[in-house]
């Protein structure tokens, strides 16, 4: 049989995925989107000419357009909008003029690693202080124009007035005001919480115009004259080298140009790159055809046999036995009671990916000077120019670091492996480089959320309620990354689960050691995902067994001290919200399950409605109560609390990394899935009036959501489950 080769010309093109959407406008001709959408930033933007700078975070044009600067990084949770609200109610700016600008990368700013949810934290006073600055600096101009004491001067709405009925505008105020000296912080009065005028409301996002019309910008979005897209073949095990490869089949693939090895770098793993090939070509379809017909074998390594499931079970069978390092212990003078008895539970949770809907993305570019410019979805720009300062032997100075939006991120974005990489390639080429990751390299070359077991053992008296407990942790901490030796978890990661605060007479905590089989990092709500996961669990299980209603344990080992205040009060609004005491009304087949936990300076607690039908279960609906002090923007922090909710429900009910062969056998979604929509319960959320200083948002709604889904399904099926995801034991 004759064969015939049809060698028809190949165009390739990159195409943006909107300007696909624009391709398509005809087929979607019959639908038409309308969006209101209030407080949108003014579309003219000022020139560098004609702004203004009042100090590092305000300028202002002679058009009255204010922008102000966000140093960090926006990835869907609205802190460019936030920051502007904080910064522009005590300006006393009309929101109509106000933009916000993105900063690259310095130490000017200040800490720039949007992580922990500390940016409102953090700068929440900060920011005011700038904003009253600014406005104080626009008073001393036109007091000077006008030859009149400051005090005859008000700011309000975007105008200075003095008393005779003249006025200025901020416009028109610019260019003197910003020659004015920066007033000393004593002279500067912030408002009052009675007189805010955007701190507190939920302001439309002022990049919801661009997020609506496609012309924002993400780290996939970057092109550059004369680039290459890079995409690359990984070392799965860690610390890999490459033994050898066979690029041969690659370079005959139309529209590769370069195959270019990256070393691997000895442990501790860092933000270094694993060793790696990496595929560079004029499209990601031509890059990403060139990585899959590489031909690599990678040199064996102590962890090629590391098997998670295996290592799991071994821990949760001799945790009660295993070496443990003390890190909190808490003993008051107490009568031991005659009738203790014990209880004691063991929790387990695998490997977590973050799995961001936007996978990393970078690119690269070095100029005559030597100095490099990167363009990269990060979350600490300048944990990025220190890092490529080092590879590049470079000063810090020399690294410019422009930050674009992030299309998700959970902390895999604070760890910059993916901008080291692309600015190797584009060092090695000597062209700028974009380096793409699709959703097998995010799935399979994350820093994962540690797999983790912890014992609870509890010594409880019908007279006295829960008189002892006593925990083991054992995870891989987060310090192995610059340590490989660290094995034990401590500060931070243990924190959270010292339950200093409790009415206990009795605790102890413990960290058992964990050595690093993988890249283990940050993820949303760190370790308070296990602890806050066991303590919940473990507390419903206590307050059964002492045949306590759990609101009412909870609110016992909490009463009395003031720094538990917030915790009782959304307790006590959560029960209310979700009718707790009519639970028992519920279908046999229903139940509801409560949880509560601190972190990130905040107070959350949920309670879930489940439904199980033999092995099917729903989540019908999520209450949640939160305290998070003084509240920026509530929109935004609800919806925070409902991505929380989503995200705590994904972990529960789906999410697990595991290991064989030293491997991660998960690839995409389809064996690494999300919550979809079906999935998703109705959730309500209910934020409490505070003057507290802020606490944090993005993350604390996270931990509580999973153990009040155990919880809920004990209620309804007498059965606990203490491993996750639930998916082992449910259809969902």
């Amino acid at each position: 049989m004759m064969q015939t080769n049809h060698n028809y010309p190949v165009n390739i093109q990159n195409i943006s995925r909107r300007k696909f959407l624009k391709g398509t406008g005809a087929t979607l001709a019959c639908f038409t989107l309308q969006c209101n959408i209030g407080f949108s930033a003014n579309a003219s933007e000022p020139s560098q000419k004609t702004k203004q700078a009042l100090n590092l975070f305000v300028s202002i044009d002679k058009n009255n357009q204010v922008v102000l600067t966000c140093h960090r990084s926006e990835m869907g949770q609205g802190i460019r909008t936030s920051i502007a609200q904080i910064i522009a109610d005590e300006l006393e700016a009309d929101w109509q003029y106000v933009q916000v600008t993105q900063a690259v990368g310095d130490k000017k700013y200040g800490n720039q690693n949007t992580d922990g949810s500390k940016s409102i934290r953090s700068f929440y006073q900060p920011l005011r202080v700038l904003g009253a600055s600014a406005k104080f600096m626009l008073q001393q101009a036109a007091a000077q124009v006008w030859q009149v004491p400051i005090e005859e001067c008000i700011a309000l709405n975007h105008k200075v007035t003095h008393s005779s009925g003249q006025s200025l505008s901020y416009g028109e105020l610019a260019q003197l005001a910003a020659k004015q000296s920066v007033p000393d912080t004593q002279v500067i009065k912030l408002k009052n919480k009675d007189e805010f005028k955007y701190i507190g409301k939920g302001l439309m996002s002022l990049d919801m115009e661009h997020f609506v019309n496609g012309s924002s910008v993400y780290g996939q979005d970057i092109h550059l004259p004369n680039m290459l897209y890079a995409c690359l073949k990984r070392c799965p095990v860690m610390s890999g080298k490459i033994a050898s490869f066979n690029a041969h089949a690659a370079t005959q693939i139309t529209g590769v140009e370069q195959i270019i090895e990256i070393e691997g770098q000895p442990l501790p793993a860092h933000f270094n790159p694993v060793a790696s090939v990496a595929v560079l070509a004029k499209n990601t379809w031509a890059a990403m055809k060139g990585v899959k017909a590489l031909d690599v074998k990678w040199q064996s390594t102590e962890y090629d046999d590391y098997d998670s499931e295996k290592t799991l079970l071994e821990k949760q069978n001799q945790i009660k036995h295993d070496d443990s390092k003390q890190v909190s212990l808490v003993k008051t003078e107490q009568t031991t009671p005659a009738d203790l008895f014990t209880h004691e539970a063991i929790y387990t949770l695998p490997y977590i990916a973050h799995a961001p809907m936007e996978p990393p993305a970078a690119t690269a570019m070095f100029h005559t000077d030597g100095s490099v410019e990167i363009w990269s979805c990060v979350q600490a720009p300048q944990a990025v120019q220190r890092k490529v300062s080092q590879v590049l032997a470079i000063d810090v100075s020399k690294v410019k670091v422009n930050v674009t939006l992030l299309g998700g991120a959970f902390g895999r974005k604070a760890q910059i492996d993916f901008t080291v990489e692309a600015v190797l390639l584009a060092q090695k080429a000597q062209r700028p480089v974009k380096v793409v990751w699709d959703r097998e390299d995010d799935i399979q070359n994350d820093y994962y959320h540690t797999s983790s077991v912890q014992l609870h053992h509890a010594k409880l008296s019908t007279e006295k309620g829960l008189f002892d407990w006593q925990t083991k942790s054992c995870f891989t901490p987060i310090q192995s990354l610059w340590n490989i030796k660290k094995e034990h978890a401590q500060g931070f990661e243990m924190r959270d689960i010292i339950r200093k605060n409790f009415n206990i007479p009795s605790m102890k905590t413990e960290s058992v050691a964990r050595p690093a089989q993988t890249r283990i990092g940050w993820l949303r709500s760190v370790a308070n995902i296990q602890h806050g996961f066991s303590t919940g669990c473990f507390m419903d299980e206590v307050a059964e067994k002492l045949n306590i209603d759990i609101q009412q344990h909870w609110q016992t080992i909490l009463e009395g001290k003031k720094e538990n205040q917030g915790l009782q009060n959304v307790i006590h609004q959560v029960c209310k919200n979700a009718h707790w005491t009519a639970r028992k009304s519920l279908p046999s087949d229903e139940g509801l399950g409560l949880a509560a936990h601190r972190s990130f300076a905040s107070d959350i607690a949920i309670i879930s409605h489940v439904k199980v039908i033999e092995n099917k279960l729903t989540i019908k609906k999520v209450y949640c109560c939160a305290d998070v002090g003084t509240v920026v923007n509530i929109d935004r922090v609800k919806a925070q609390m409902e991505g929380a909710v989503i995200f705590g429900l994904s972990i529960a009910l789906h999410n697990k990394i595991s290991f064989k062969n030293g491997r991660v056998t998960q690839s995409n979604f389809h064996d690494y899935p999300v919550l979809r929509m079906h999935e998703t319960p109705e959730i309500e959320v209910h934020i409490v009036d505070s003057d507290a200083p802020p606490g944090g948002v993005g993350e604390p709604g996270l931990p509580p959501l999973a153990p009040s889904v155990c919880n809920a399904i004990y209620a309804t099926t007498g059965k606990r489950y203490r491993q996750l995801p639930l998916k082992q034991f449910f259809s969902v």
